[in-house]
């Protein structure tokens, strides 16, 4: 029987292993991970009544493939929604006020809202509504910063789109290309404006969402872990924690795969679904350039400090939390009020807050200590959100070198990459180093490596 190995146990690495024994029962199979548990970034603390989001905390249902490994290991009818009501708050001067009205991720579609909402002056309502006038324009990429910049003019830039595409991945919009992240603006923009591309495709009327479409976002009642578990239950029994795999080269008919102390193992074919850096060194033997690509791509940093507080101390959290600009010169990022977004996520009569630090003016804050983590987040809540009371509880992670930042060209180097591979026949990717960012986009890049590999396997 044909061995495969998969090399990381996070979203990607748990949903090759369990596609590759979904589709072919009697394979065999093992996964190595170097960490002491499966589920890579995914954690979630569940006690006291409290559910803790230590890594992500949701999946959007536009992207289908979470949802329907949920259903298959059966977990789908534990997931929750955000809700309703909600939207967003954004800091504008030191002070925290509304998304305005029918902003979407990028786009201000409701230009006397913007107006209205004093986050930009009489003059940037002006030259973001003169958008809705532009032509029609080809290109195959550009900086999501240049886009928003040309289409909405600087301000609508450094007041909203910076922070809500900053939230999402994890770096500077100079730096973040459109074709890789956010190809359906390029795409309005081949036909016009893109604010009458939004009107007519009825996404201005989803105007309470504020900038991010919560109703998309689904969790499960005990955090998002509770999918991860339920995958890794299935996979356990072929699953190796603690064991690092160190180098990967060629054998008789296959890969031999080394460890440190210099153990080796033979495979069929590999699923390497570690991070882009892990990724990159483990294949430069076989091609130095696709381990270029691999190495090259930028990731970035951040720390989240969770707070816990009586609801009775603090004054009332509007929606959902707040984003900051770059240009408020703050180190937070984001704040989310976890128990008023989510359901059952907090005991009644408390609340939780999840403060993200870091940013690309901020890069050596995640490597502070926990208790300067803690204090920068309770500095920045009591002066934005006017918390004044010391916490009853504060948890801190850090996500080092965590989130890929796709840059412009991406796309190209994608391609090659995919290229590349071909040539190296029983080698496959997983994760979003490459495709997609997010834990549906991991599941999704895993559970196709997986139909690869054995596609390959019966090709012999």
């Amino acid at each position: 029987m044909p061995r495969v190995v998969v090399i990381g146990g996070g979203p990607a690495g748990l949903a090759a292993a369990h596609r590759l024994l979904e589709l072919s029962p009697g394979l065999e199979v093992t996964l190595f991970e170097r960490s002491s548990r499966l589920g890579g970034m995914i954690a979630t603390t569940v006690e006291d009544g409290f559910v803790i989001e230590r890594g992500p905390e949701s999946v959007i249902r536009e992207k289908p493939a979470a949802l329907a490994l949920a259903e298959r290991v059966g977990v789908l009818d534990r997931a929750i929604s955000t809700r309703p009501g909600g939207g967003a708050l954004v800091a504008c001067r030191g002070r925290l006020v509304p998304i305005p009205e029918g902003f979407s991720l990028l786009a201000p579609t409701n230009p006397k809202a913007l107006a209205r909402s004093g986050v930009v002056s009489r003059v940037g309502a002006i030259r973001a509504a003169v958008e809705r006038f532009f032509g029609a324009k080809e290109r195959d990429d550009v900086s999501v910063a240049r886009f928003v910049r040309e289409h909405f003019g600087s301000e609508v830039l450094e007041r909203l789109a910076q922070p809500i595409v900053s939230g999402i991945y994890g770096g500077d919009p100079e730096r973040i290309g459109l074709a890789a992240t956010l190809p359906r603006f390029l795409d309005m923009e081949k036909r016009g404006s893109v604010i009458r591309a939004l009107e007519a495709a009825g996404q201005a009327a989803d105007a309470s969402a504020r900038g991010a479409r919560y109703s998309l976002f689904v969790s499960f009642d005990e955090g998002l872990e509770v999918l991860t578990r339920a995958v890794a239950s299935r996979v356990l029994d072929r699953a190796v924690l603690g064991r690092a795999v160190t180098s990967l080269s060629r054998s008789a008919g296959g890969f031999e795969i080394g460890f440190e102390g210099g153990a080796t193992q033979r495979a069929d074919a590999v699923v390497v679904a570690a991070p882009g850096p892990v990724a990159g060194r483990l294949v430069q033997p076989f091609d130095r350039t696709l381990a270029g690509h691999l190495l090259g791509i930028e990731h970035g940093s951040a720390a989240a400090v969770t707070l816990v507080y009586r609801e009775d101390r603090i004054p009332p959290l509007e929606r959902f939390g707040f984003v900051v600009p770059a240009i408020e010169g703050r180190p937070i990022l984001a704040a989310t009020y976890s128990s008023v977004k989510w359901p059952g996520r907090a005991p009644k009569g408390y609340a939780l807050v999840r403060a993200f630090l870091g940013g690309e003016r901020f890069e050596g804050l995640p490597y502070e200590g926990d208790e300067t983590l803690v204090a920068l987040a309770r500095h920045e809540l009591r002066e934005l959100a006017r918390i004044e009371v010391a916490p009853e509880r504060a948890l801190v992670d850090r996500f080092l070198h965590a989130m890929p930042r796709y840059a412009p060209g991406h796309l190209a180097r994608l391609a090659d990459v995919r290229r590349r591979l071909a040539a190296v026949p029983g080698l496959f990717l997983a994760g979003t180093a490459l495709d997609g960012v997010g834990v549906p986009d991991a599941i999704r890049t895993g559970e196709q490596a997986a139909s690869d590999a054995l596609q390959f396997l019966s090709s012999r």
